[in-house]
């Protein structure tokens, strides 16, 4: 899948991988974003949403995410990749 830009261009409902942390490990899972950041009644251009990240044992909420392109820290969100 090609990128997409900056997380700007992001829509609720689409699905995206989400960086968690696995031991001393990153792991991209599976999310769906849930809701982008406002900021004075305006959506952020930045990519700062929430997601309801899929787990193998169960699901869990997360709020104010940032984007990071490609594969990166824990904690951020990217547009789903080749694995």
């Amino acid at each position: 899948m090609t990128p997409k830009g900056n997380g700007s261009s992001v829509f609720i409902g689409e699905m995206v991988h989400y960086v968690s942390q696995v031991q001393a490990t990153s792991v991209c899972r599976a999310a769906i974003v849930t809701d982008r950041a406002q900021l004075g009644g305006q959506t952020e251009a930045l990519g700062i949403v929430s997601l309801a990240v899929l787990h193998p044992r169960g699901m869990e909420f997360v709020r104010q995410v940032p984007y990071a392109e490609g594969r990166s820290a824990p904690g951020t969100w990217h547009f789903l990749c080749k694995v």
